[in-house]
C-alpha cells in the first residue's frame, strides 16, 4: 500500500487524511488572495477598500497570494512556460508591494525542491 503523507493508518488500514485544502475557509484573507493574481494596483487598492480589510489581513491575503503563486509556478515551469509566467507575475508584484512598505531594496529568490524537501527562500535587503 502506497500512502501519502495525509494519510494516517492504524493496523495496516486507513484511519484518516488530513485535508489542510479548506484551511482557510471563513478568513476573508483567503478571499482576498485573488487581487495579486488578477487585479491591477488600482483594482486591487478598490478591493481591499470594499471589502474593508485591516492591514493584517491584507498581508495574511498578500502570503496566500505568495504561496500559490509559488506553488503554481513550480508546478508549470517545466511543463507548461505561459502558465509559470502569469504565476510569476503576482510572485513579481508582491515583492514590489513588499519593497513599497518597507526599507527593502532588492530580492533575491532561490527556489530548492527535493523529494523530501520543499524549500523557498526569499531574500529581502
Amino acid at each position: 500500500m502506497s500512502l501519502t503523507k495525509e494519510e494516517l493508518v492504524k493496523d495496516g488500514k486507513l484511519c484518516a487524511v488530513i485535508d489542510f485544502g479548506i484551511l482557510g475557509v471563513g478568513d476573508p484573507s483567503c478571499d482576498a488572495a485573488i487581487a495579486w493574481t488578477f487585479f491591477d494596483d488600482a483594482s486591487r487598492k478598490v478591493c481591499k477598500n470594499e471589502m474593508n480589510l485591516d492591514e493584517k489581513t491584507w498581508n495574511r491575503a498578500r502570503g496566500w497570494a505568495l504561496w500559490k503563486a509559488l506553488i503554481t509556478y513550480d508546478v508549470q515551469k517545466e511543463s507548461d512556460k505561459v502558465k509559470a509566467k502569469e504565476a510569476f507575475n503576482p510572485i513579481q508584484i508582491i515583492v514590489e508591494d513588499y519593497k513599497k512598505i518597507s526599507s527593502i531594496k532588492k530580492c533575491f529568490f532561490y527556489w530548492s525542491r527535493t523529494e523530501e524537501l520543499n524549500e523557498i527562500n526569499i531574500f529581502l535587503i
